[in-house]
């Protein structure tokens, strides 16, 4: 995919209000509670684990890999419930993560395929479907074009594939500390 030279962002859409226009979360030990590379198998329907939902109703709370429970941060699951009841206008949300092996990038995304927000709706259903009319921009793995080097690979593209400037983005990541906002700077 051509990146966009920063020379010619001027079309690069901007949202007037207080709300980023994407909001991009790293998923290992951020998002959720366990790091993919550390995992085996990749869940499906037969290992889920289900639960309450925050007062929402029953739903998919956990999937197995293996031995090992993926589940949602709490901070994460209310972020996308109020991102489900639309409480910010204009705002989408995307997954850009350093995944270290393709096998780690399909446990991953598997993962965002059936835990769920609200009864019904998995994250995949919400940021994929909803957020993007179906199209996947989320920027997953290290395999080429990306690299370890998020800064340098999976923002510009989610800048090109989103059309987002970076000072619209709000990106929480788990290197140091999980939710720990970061200014992507090019």
């Amino acid at each position: 995919s051509r990146l966009v030279s920063s020379k010619n962002l001027s079309h690069l859409k901007m949202t007037k209000g207080p709300f980023p226009e994407l909001v991009v979360f790293d998923l290992d030990a951020c998002f959720w509670d366990q790091e993919m590379y550390t995992l085996s198998k990749i869940p499906d329907e037969s290992n889920i684990v289900t639960g309450d939902l925050n007062g929402r109703g029953e739903g998919v709370v956990g999937v197995m890999s293996g031995r090992s429970r993926i589940s949602l941060h709490k901070g994460s699951l209310l972020a996308l419930q109020s991102h489900h009841d639309k409480k910010y206008p204009n705002t989408k949300v995307c997954f850009a993560s350093s995944a270290d092996t393709p096998q780690a990038e399909r446990i991953g995304r598997a993962a965002l395929k059936l835990l769920e927000v609200v009864p019904g709706t998995t994250v995949w259903d919400l940021v994929v479907g909803r957020d993007w009319d179906g199209e996947d921009v989320n920027q997953i793995g290290r395999q080429p074009p990306l690299s370890a080097n998020k800064s340098a690979t999976h923002f510009p593209i989610l800048r090109e594939l989103t059309r987002v400037r970076y000072d619209r983005m709000l990106f929480f990541d788990g290197k140091s500390l999980c939710m720990m906002c970061i200014r992507c700077h090019m």
